[in-house]
């Protein structure tokens, strides 16, 4: 699997995990980004102001939770995965 198909791959990831997340009416406002950096892929999600507080958690855990998420994926990635709230 080539880099742009396992951008693919996470995107896709990305999205199910994310609009699983939220309201259905919300859904459509759920934006994610990736691109590739010195062998990693960063990712960047981009929610409505009103669902942050979800995405983040208490004390941070949704996100580290996330992150962990996306890291394990290991969709034949030949580096490593970052990921944040943009």
């Amino acid at each position: 699997m080539n880099k742009a198909e396992i951008k693919v791959k996470y995107l896709e990831l990305a999205h199910y995990v994310a609009r699983s997340m939220v309201k259905e009416e919300d859904r459509d406002q759920i934006k994610v980004k990736a691109h590739w950096d010195r062998g990693q892929l960063n990712l960047e999600l981009n929610v409505p102001e009103n669902y942050r507080g979800l995405f983040i958690g208490r004390s941070g855990h949704m996100v580290r939770s996330l992150r962990s998420l996306f890291g394990m994926a290991n969709l034949e990635l030949p580096g490593s995965v970052s990921f944040d709230l943009a």
